[in-house]
């Protein structure tokens, strides 16, 4: 792409200036970014794949048992001993330096790959592959080459060069990963808060956001980084902080009374529970309660338990002409309850709730249970609907390993089981009315065990919890599992936009 702009000439120029990755902090790549291995066969020899050095290790015993740290002898490199008759490896990996040249904020990726041979001396090579320039007032350019992945593959491809910010993806746009130590920053991100860390955050949204919205320069300096996972970088290349600036008087209260939310998620979830019922979001009663869980699934319990009563309350004031049309037919209303309750059924699904017909039944438990059942179905139907549309796109997703089966949640029927055996709060939520998520449930060997949400715009895990809202036994596992196929999420939801377009 050639530079068009005066700012991307300027970078271009700039570029050609800048210095090579340096002996040291290729040696840095290769001793942080690429496994460290010593094969043992069953006679005892032992082979370091660093430095090809050979020696025999005594005992044999477990030779089949798991890998053990130890140390080669010859170049002193702390190694994994493994035992295998395996001889050939490789590995790849991603480094990072971040430095300043001529005003500018550069953020360079390099791949780092190693090709090992026992016996031999191991091929290590590094290789450049995306530089980031970032100005003082939050504009940033590409040069690098383009990056290709998919489900099973990545690679860096074409001619490197100024790259178009709309190409922009998980590559160029990294999270923080073994980033050489001596990082030297803009003074503007040392006056706004940066002090090292990088908090799962990557490089590019982190300095941009710290440049350029004073929502994430507050935070930082009030040491709140667990909201940090809420923001991220869109399309076009700008911060999106929706989440915090609809919640920002809430976040400043619990930054003057020194409270700190360790579960943003759960915290953004109980706040929605106490905008529904009313609450002062102003007041630290409620915004910093001291045990979050326990106030949040107490709100949970509220809300599932509110509908019936709010539409008894809502009917004793819209259904007076109702009754005085009971009065004028002599109609005896045994069950006040449920016959408001029954009132409300007939308005939702059109029925004239002034007429005697449907308004005096001879049978009023019948008539009930028959309209409640219509009303469940509409209820569903729409919110089906709705929802088909939105992720229609993934019902065919099904990830399998070994014995876990992960699916997305198809229906309003499965989010209502989901939520009714894990005892947590995605159906009263109403996650399924979340457009930018995708939920998932994971089952190990058919049981139910843990429920995902992914963030279709960063395509990072936003939650993943067992039962009443605690991460399961197989959390863990359940994490590895999706983030190794978030790419193929993330292919699913751009093939499908493609499609569109």
């Amino acid at each position: 792409m050639k530079p068009t702009t005066k700012f991307q000439k300027l970078i271009v120029n700039v570029d050609t200036t800048l210095e090579p990755i340096s002996k040291e902090q290729s040696d840095y790549f290769y001793k942080e970014c690429l496994f460290h291995k010593a094969v043992a066969l069953k006679s005892g020899k032992t082979t370091c794949l660093d430095c090809s050095h050979s020696w025999n290790i005594t005992s044999t015993i477990g030779w089949n048992s798991e890998s053990k740290k130890g140390c080669c002898p010859n170049c002193g490199t702390k190694i994994t001993i493994e035992h295998t008759r395996k001889k050939r490896y490789f590995d790849f990996s991603y480094g990072q330096i971040i430095q300043t040249h001529k005003g500018f904020q550069v953020i360079r990726a390099f791949t780092v790959n190693g090709s090992y041979n026992a016996g031999k001396k191991p091929y290590l090579s590094i290789r450049e592959v995306s530089r980031i320039y970032l100005s003082a007032d939050g504009k940033f350019e590409i040069i690098g080459n383009y990056n290709q992945w998919s489900f099973s593959s990545e690679a860096w491809v074409g001619e490197f060069s100024l790259k178009d910010r709309s190409t922009i993806n998980r590559g160029h746009n990294m999270l923080a990963h073994k980033v050489y130590p001596k990082i030297k920053v803009l003074k503007e991100l040392k006056r706004n808060g940066f002090k090292g860390g990088f908090h799962n955050k990557s490089v590019l949204t982190l300095f941009k956001a710290l440049l350029t919205n004073s929502y994430v320069e507050t935070l930082f300096k009030a040491k709140q980084y667990s909201f940090l996972k809420s923001i991220y970088l869109d399309g076009g290349g700008d911060i999106d902080s929706s989440k915090i600036e609809k919640r920002w008087d809430s976040i400043k209260i619990c930054m003057r009374n020194n409270y700190k939310v360790k579960d943003t998620s759960l915290w953004f979830d109980y706040l929605d529970f106490l905008e529904f019922f009313g609450k002062d979001l102003r007041n630290p009663k409620y915004v910093c309660p001291t045990d979050l869980k326990m106030m949040h699934d107490f709100y949970l319990h509220e809300k599932r338990e509110f509908p019936e009563k709010e539409r008894v309350r809502k009917l004793k004031e819209k259904r007076k002409q109702s009754i005085l049309v009971c009065a004028d037919m002599n109609y005896s209303i045994i069950d006040t309850d449920l016959w408001f309750k029954y009132l409300d059924m007939l308005d939702y699904i059109g029925k004239d709730i002034t007429d005697p017909k449907y308004i005096c039944p001879s049978d009023l438990i019948t008539e009930f249970e028959n309209s409640v059942i219509i009303y469940n179905r509409l209820k569903v139907e729409e919110n089906q609907r709705q929802y088909e549309m939105d992720k229609g796109k993934f019902f065919d997703l099904q990830i399998l390993s070994n014995d876990y089966l992960i699916t997305v949640l198809k229906s309003i029927d499965e989010f209502i089981e989901e939520s009714t055996e894990l005892a947590h709060c995605i159906y009263e939520s109403e996650y399924f009315k979340r457009v930018d998520s995708l939920i998932l449930s994971a089952k190990y060997k058919g049981v139910r065990v843990e429920t995902i949400e992914i963030d279709l715009n960063q395509f990072e895990i936003q939650q993943c919890r067992g039962f009443d809202n605690l991460p399961s036994d197989h959390n863990m596992n359940v994490i590895n599992i999706i983030t190794n196929n978030l790419p193929l999420i993330r292919e699913i939801q751009f093939n499908e936009m493609d499609k569109v377009a």
